[in-house]
């Protein structure tokens, strides 16, 4: 036998076992499905479910996948099936991810801390979350979100102040030299606008920005209000130029980090675990907001919190089923 018949006959092998595994998957799922069908007890789902070498996989063949997030059913899962469903939905189509995961985390019915587990899926789809929630099931015009989201976020177009700022005072932003921003942006005639004010968080001046807060407020509030600026540093910026701001904000308008929420009853936490800090692991700006008041424990309109989100995260269930097959 040549080299090419052993390469024939290991690929013909492999077919096989991808043959062999998918038709595994299909009886499972088959399985599953006459568990749901015939309103078997849900002893016979664990067995099946026991013996399924990846059932989120299998989930994702079933006819009734809908049964699995149905109320009564995840009343029942323990949290590897929990965690099981979970998978299944984070890799099934966008659609059908957001419509069950929608059903799971409005009904009140349902345990929060298996609501908070599947609101993950929510931040993972890069979706504004409440807001989209609120679409979603009550079917209503995106209007409210769409302009709280333009509001609080950067221009979708970004057109950077190059050619309008002199060299000096770019140079001055670059370094976040105060005091060398207001003498050039003085001298040039730069006015205070969105474009300048965008370029200073985009170009991390900070300190640049907080100087104008303190001395423009006036002029910085009607651009955006005092909230909107909130939301923007709490999810667009760096963590570093975020806790400045929020700090010089807390100075100039004492109680207002405790006090704002957005029309879903979001407080600012809820942004900063959505920014780009919070999934780097950098978490300064989130106990800095808890230091002015934030709480971690205040529920949104959802009847979900942060603490409860943090407490019932796809890496604490993984890290807890793995220790305890360790210990079995």
């Amino acid at each position: 036998m040549n080299w090419n018949d052993n390469r024939d006959s290991e690929e013909e092998q492999l077919r096989e076992k991808a043959l062999q595994k998918n038709r595994a998957r299909q009886n499972a799922a088959a399985a599953f499905d006459s568990v749901f069908r015939e309103d078997a007890p849900f002893e016979d789902f664990c067995h099946i479910f026991d013996e399924c070498e990846d059932p989120e996989q299998v989930f994702m063949s079933m006819l009734y996948c809908d049964r699995l997030v149905s109320r009564d059913f995840l009343a029942k899962c323990e949290k590897k099936h929990l965690f099981a469903i979970y998978k299944f939905l984070s890799n099934s189509r966008r659609r059908t991810s957001f419509r069950l995961t929608s059903q799971v985390v409005w009904d009140r019915q349902i345990p929060d801390s298996v609501r908070a587990l599947f609101w993950h899926i929510v931040e993972e789809s890069h979706l504004s979350s409440c807001s989209s929630m609120k679409y979603d099931w009550e079917l209503e015009t995106d209007a409210e979100s769409s302009a709280f989201n333009r509001k609080t976020a950067f221009a979708e177009r970004y057109d950077s102040p190059r050619g309008i700022i002199s060299p000096q005072l770019e140079d001055a932003i670059r370094h976040d030299s105060v005091a060398l921003f207001e003498i050039n942006r003085q001298l040039s005639g730069k006015q205070i606008g969105v474009s300048l004010l965008e370029h200073l968080l985009k170009r991390e001046a900070g300190q640049c920005f907080a100087c104008l807060l303190n001395t423009n407020s006036q002029k910085i509030f009607k651009i955006k209000s005092p909230e909107e600026w909130l939301f923007l540093f709490c999810r667009a910026v760096s963590e570093k130029t975020a806790v400045l701001l929020v700090e010089t904000m807390e100075k100039l308008l004492p109680g207002i980090v405790a006090r704002v929420r957005d029309p879903w009853g979001n407080n600012l936490l809820w942004y900063a675990r959505q920014s780009q800090n919070h999934w780097t692991q950098h978490t300064e700006l989130m106990r800095k907001l808890v230091d002015l008041g934030c709480d971690a424990d205040s529920r949104n309109n959802f009847g979900l919190s942060v603490s409860l989100v943090e407490a019932n995260s796809y890496e604490r269930y993984f890290h807890e089923l793995i220790e305890r097959e360790n210990d079995e």
